[in-house]
């Protein structure tokens, strides 16, 4: 690298870094906001920054709901703009008079002030779509938790996955996770951390995986199928990483959790085995695999009955265990198995034993692959 090339590097460094003290501070945010003269000064704004999120106090403006929008999206054009790329949510809350637990929360995002400067939308636009909790004197913890869960959820649905991640953590914060709306979290967790999946992001999909179960873990709440659906997505993500020992330290901690026991939850204990399985497979414990699996098939037949699809998928990764070994005729055996059970599965008639055609096609699709490789 020349030198002109490590001189421009140290000041595009110093300049990140400057404009990163710049966020840092609630002060210098404090003062541009003054400067900008969008509130009045009788307002008195107020500015914190916690993590990406700056907000915003304003005090006694009038609650004309259409003027307290346009100031709030004014108020995030001034610090996006002195600040530019530190932000990804601005969080402007009007108190209504001197009770602090009375207030609209109007939350602008970043992308909204950019599609504002770049004339996509326009300031009226904005201001009918933008997201405004309002809070009441009586509502209860779960009441304000679930409001911003609402406004979450609908980030989400418009693919907005950073800024929905950043609303649920500072109401989090601010609220705590009262019980009554764990159940609603949880799902929007889930819905938050296949968004970040779909999106390329694994690493903040493992980030709300996490918790996710650490949350129903303190709660001792992991034995739902939510909960379920989020260990095996966040085991997918680390064998998918090939982070073995990680996902070995978090499947030994479930399996021997008391109420995943199998005793407690045979389901649940035979799924986590089952992913144990998988890891021995990928570092070639084969024996400890093998038993592992045997184990499983014990307790799914127990449950299930020989022909359920939770026993073809056994049956599979049976296969899979012997193909890595070299074991041809012993995998063939076990995939044809697997794909009978497959077969029947997709048009049985019993609702609990019934496959969906869609996820048939991709067991057979997957079959068929690794059937090619031999």
């Amino acid at each position: 690298m020349g030198k002109n090339a490590c001189k421009a590097l140290v000041l595009l460094f110093c300049l990140t870094s400057s404009l990163s003290t710049q966020a840092n501070s609630g002060g210098n945010l404090e003062s541009a906001l003054h400067r900008s003269h969008v509130f009045a000064s009788r307002h008195s704004p107020r500015v914190k920054l916690i993590e990406k999120q700056a907000m915003v106090e304003v005090f006694h403006m009038p609650p004309d709901q259409t003027a307290r929008r346009k100031a709030a999206i004014a108020a995030a054009r001034v610090l996006v703009n002195y600040a530019p790329a530190q932000f990804a949510t601005v969080s402007v809350k009007f108190y209504d008079g001197a009770n602090p637990s009375s207030y609209s929360d109007v939350i602008v995002n970043a992308r909204d002030i950019t599609s504002l400067s770049s004339g996509t939308t326009t300031m009226d636009e904005l201001a009918a779509n933008v997201p405004v909790i309002d809070i009441a004197p009586g509502d209860t913890q779960a009441t304000m938790f679930n409001k911003y869960l609402g406004a979450a959820e609908k980030q989400i649905d418009q693919g907005h996955y950073w800024e929905a991640e950043q609303i649920v953590d500072s109401t989090s914060r601010a609220h705590g996770l009262p019980s009554e709306a764990a159940s609603r979290f949880t799902k929007d967790m889930i819905s938050l951390a296949d968004g970040f999946d779909n999106w390329g992001d694994p690493d903040r999909a493992e980030k709300v995986l996490r918790k996710i179960i650490d949350q129903r873990d303190i709660s001792n709440n992991l034995s739902d199928s939510d909960a379920d659906r989020s260990i095996r997505h966040l085991v997918d993500l680390l064998i998918d990483g090939k982070r073995y020992k990680e996902a070995e330290e978090l499947l030994s901690k479930l399996l021997n959790n008391p109420s995943l026991s199998q005793s407690a939850n045979p389901q649940a204990y035979a799924n986590n085995l089952e992913r144990m399985a998988i890891c021995h497979i990928r570092t070639g414990q084969y024996a400890q695999a093998e038993t592992e699996l045997n184990q499983v098939l014990a307790i799914k037949q127990r449950s299930g009955g020989e022909s359920s699809p939770a026993i073809a998928q056994t049956l599979e990764g049976m296969a899979d265990l012997y193909k890595s070994q070299g074991k041809r005729a012993e995998a063939l055996s076990y995939y044809k198995r697997a794909r009978s059970i497959y077969d029947h599965a997709v048009v049985n008639r019993k609702s609990g034993e019934k496959m969906d055609y869609q996820a048939y096609n991709a067991h057979l699709k997957q079959i068929d692959d690794k059937l090619k490789q031999f």
